[in-house]
Formats: structure tokens, sequence, C-alpha cells
């Protein structure tokens, strides 16, 4: 009797499908876009690089995390000024205990800006709101560097400004919006 080639090929290719299916839920599971909270655009953190928030941010910052909560950040945009820190931050909420039938992440697409120096943190709000509405004349120049900042390090992170620029234009990200001017500005005066 011979053996049917078709039934092995196909029990093959079952077989084979059965045991890479488990492993590849579990890594799509594993990967969720972020929304950046300076521009709002959604990325693929596997593939786009942004420099991860270290340990000593959220020890020196305990009000970024609660007894349910804690947090998968990146920088998006940060300024130094004699012993004062400024980043803005954003990334996921992560539970300390997943429940079985909800995600392993929450997306955080506010962000939060934060103030280090040696008296500890500041939490200053939500970033793009800080950019938008922030009437402070003592801060401005601190939002501008800020703004220098993130437009650098977007302009790496996507691969050079027209590359930004073109996932601005497919994502509908309209930056002439005149709350945003800050941002605006930076997008303009920045180079590559």
């Amino acid at each position: 009797m011979r053996p049917n080639i078709k039934f092995i090929v196909a029990s093959s290719v079952l077989l084979i499908g059965l045991l890479i299916s488990p492993f590849t839920a579990v890594a799509a599971d594993n990967i969720a876009r972020v929304i950046d909270p300076v521009f709002g655009l959604s990325y693929d953190p596997s593939k786009i690089d942004f420099q991860k928030v270290d340990s000593d941010v959220f020890a020196r910052c305990p009000e970024l995390t609660n007894a349910k909560w804690d947090r998968r950040s990146w920088i998006f945009a940060e300024y130094r000024q004699a012993d004062e820190r400024y980043l803005a931050i954003g990334g996921y909420f992560v539970p300390r205990s997943p429940a079985k039938k909800k995600p392993a992440f929450e997306t955080d697409p506010n962000g939060v800006l934060l103030q280090l120096d040696g008296a500890g943190c500041k939490l200053m709000g939500a970033v793009r709101e800080e950019f938008d509405y922030d009437t402070e004349p003592a801060r401005a120049p601190i939002l501008r560097a800020l703004a220098k900042d993130a437009v650098e390090r977007f302009d790496a992170a996507f691969g050079g400004r027209r590359a930004l620029a073109k996932v601005f234009r497919d994502q509908k990200i309209n930056l002439d919006d005149p709350r945003s001017s800050i941002l605006r500005d930076a997008l303009r005066q920045g180079g590559k």
C-alpha cells in the first residue's frame, strides 16, 4: 500500500500550524500600538525606537504608579536646565494582576509632563495639554525646548523629516491647529 502524499503533506502542515499558533497568538497579544502624547501618532514600539523611561524616574515619581497599575513608558521629549530635568513620557498602563479576559496593556495617549529636581518629582499635567494650553509665561522657554527636542527625537525614530511628514499625513494629524503653535513652530524650525 502506497502512502497518500497529499495526506502526509496536509497533516504535516496542520501539525506545524498547531505547534506555531500558540506562540504567534502570545506574541501578537503582547504587542500593542502606542499613541504618543506629543503629536498623537500611533506606532508599533517594536519597530519605532524611543528611549525607555528608567526605573529611577519611577522611583522618584511614585505617583506614576499605584497598587493596581505599573507603567511601561518612553521619553518623547527631554529638557535639562540647571538641576531640573523635564520629561514628556507616555506609553502603556500595565495591570499588576492582569485579568484573564482583559488586555495585558492599556494605552496611555495623554502621557505626563514631569519636572524632576533635587526636591523630587512634580507631575505638571498631560503632555499635549501643557503644550496647547499652558499660560504661564515662565514655562514658555521650557515648552519650546521640549518641543524642539521632541521634533529631533521623532525625526530620528521615524527615519527623518520626510518619513515623519508622511506618517503625519497618513494618520491625518493636523498641526496647523492654533492651540499647538509651540509644536507647529518646532516642526517648521527643525532641520533634516
